[in-house]
């Protein structure tokens, strides 16, 4: 539609509306009396809106640096989460790091004792453990039991890069100065 069309709708929509030239107050206060503001008549055109300015050029972007690689040395603990949950191999060798790290009255009796922060939680160790020796033992986990070890193996990252972060420091001594500068 061009703008004149546009202009006419408007317009008959007015007069249907029985809009005239009429005088209608605005009042702020209701204690005082406004200035009558004008209303368009009905016959007359409503202008046009300006046309807006058009837009300047965008410059443009500058190209981005290029990644750093991480200084960081060991393996992170999101870099285990993602490699736990895509790697079959990788979580059944953690599990027997978090068994390795036990106590051997804790692996002996499948339980908890030591508030060392190394092996199991109270709450896995009866579960982690019992899939530990079955791995140790020759045996494959069913995926039910993989699933189980999903869920257990992934809380315990932090462990996991700590134990990482040693193996890696016992393999590559110019590792311990770098690692200093960071903690786990």
């Amino acid at each position: 539609m061009d703008p004149k069309e546009i202009d006419n709708m408007i317009n008959d929509a007015f007069v249907q509306a029985d809009v005239t030239t009429q005088e209608t107050t605005v009042n702020a206060d209701p204690d005082t009396t406004a200035e009558p503001v004008a209303q368009p008549a009905a016959d007359e055109p409503v202008p046009a809106k300006a046309p807006k300015a058009a837009k300047a050029p965008k410059a443009p972007k500058e190209p981005k640096p290029a990644k750093v690689k991480n200084p960081y040395p060991f393996m992170t603990k999101a870099e285990i989460s993602a490699k736990l949950t895509t790697d079959r191999e990788f979580r059944q060798s953690c599990l027997l790091t978090i068994f390795d790290r036990q106590t051997s009255a804790e692996q002996g009796t499948l339980q908890t004792k030591e508030r060392n922060a190394r092996g199991f939680m109270s709450s896995h160790s009866v579960n982690g453990s019992q899939l530990a020796l079955k791995l140790l033992g020759g045996e494959e986990l069913t995926s039910e039991e993989d699933g189980k070890l999903q869920g257990i193996i992934s809380k315990y990252t932090k462990q996991l890069a700590s134990h990482f972060r040693e193996i890696a420091i016992k393999n590559d001594p110019s590792l311990k100065d770098r690692g200093a500068v960071f903690g786990v």
